[in-house]
């Protein structure tokens, strides 16, 4: 398989408001930071690849949109989604209106095939589809020389260069843990980590490489929210805690990391291809509620910490 390098994005080129991703086969660069670290008592869960697919875990429904209330026409949803593999279902969590914002506006543009910030695992790791028949046969991929020439190669969409698109903010801590203003400024790095032999097949060292895929931090930002929102729910139920993350989820509200932050954990995790943690912050008062959740882990991806939710002093007490 050749080695796997993770590095900040060499190069960028921006279009519609999106990151298009560039890299270079001449520079391997490692970033590696100190690892998230999860208090006891938190509840874990991976998911295996064997499972991808399956309905391996199927919690309680919950009888109203998780993202506005709406008790009618409820449909699932997949804590993690379909695409990536998701087989942790919440019943009657979702009305159509979410649904779409969720599904098509979201993490439809993070898991399309052919740019979405996750495509290439998606096609490489064969992950889940409900279109089968329009998965792409085919990729392409544009090579740049040092001199700025451009060639674009067709290459078998299973033989694309598999990389792993993600992001680090500028403080690891989510800005409600340490106490700062909420702000609708996106400060971090886009982060990338590929498989530089399979590069080197296509791209000479001194090339750029585009067609990985496309990254916006607020769109995969608003995923990862939706991840940890629906965990919540899932693990102790709607009614346990005041939520923060619906307006960030729905695109009401841009104040992304006031609730999130991220890392680069300083090495793969082999339990699962999905890892997500979740449990109480007891040092705050009221406690809240925080999940981490790590896409791919067992590639070395970063590490996302989200601030789900407060305590509510009206219920009792979650065990």
């Amino acid at each position: 398989m050749g080695r796997f390098v993770g590095n900040y994005i060499l190069d960028l080129a921006r279009r519609c408001g999106v990151e298009s991703m560039r890299f270079s086969a001449a520079s391997w660069r490692c970033v590696i930071s100190s690892s998230l670290c999860c208090s006891s008592g938190f509840r874990a869960m991976a998911v295996f690849l064997d499972g991808l697919g399956k309905r391996v875990k199927i919690f309680d429904p919950v009888g109203f949109c998780i993202y506005c209330g709406a008790k009618d026409n409820l449909g699932e949803e997949h804590i993690i989604p379909l695409g990536l593999g998701g087989n942790l279902i919440l019943p009657a969590a979702s009305c159509p209106t979410c649904s779409d914002i969720t599904g098509r506006q979201v993490e439809g543009a993070i898991l399309n095939a052919y740019w979405g910030a996750h495509g290439v695992p998606r096609l490489r790791l064969n992950l889940p589809t409900r279109n089968p028949k329009k998965r792409p046969k085919k990729r392409s991929l544009k090579i740049m020389s040092p001199n700025g020439e451009v060639r674009t190669i067709t290459i078998s969409a299973t033989d694309i260069p598999l990389a792993f698109l993600g992001m680090t903010t500028e403080h690891h801590r989510p800005g409600i843990l340490r106490g700062a203003e909420p702000t609708d400024r996106f400060r971090g790095a886009f982060w990338l980590k590929y498989n530089d032999q399979e590069l080197r097949k296509y791209a000479k060292p001194g090339e750029t490489v585009e067609g990985i895929g496309k990254f916006n931090p607020f769109t995969y930002g608003r995923m990862i929210c939706k991840i940890a929102h629906a965990l919540a729910t899932a693990e102790y139920g709607a009614e346990s805690f005041k939520p923060f993350l619906p307006d960030v989820i729905l695109g009401k509200s841009s104040h992304l990391t006031h609730y999130l932050g991220a890392q680069v954990s300083p090495a793969p995790d082999l339990q699962g291809l999905h890892n997500l943690h979740i449990g109480w912050l007891e040092t705050a008062v009221p406690p809240y509620l925080v999940a981490y959740v790590r896409l791919f882990c067992n590639y070395g991806t970063p590490d996302y910490m989200i601030v789900v939710g407060q305590r509510r002093l009206d219920v009792a007490r979650p065990l």
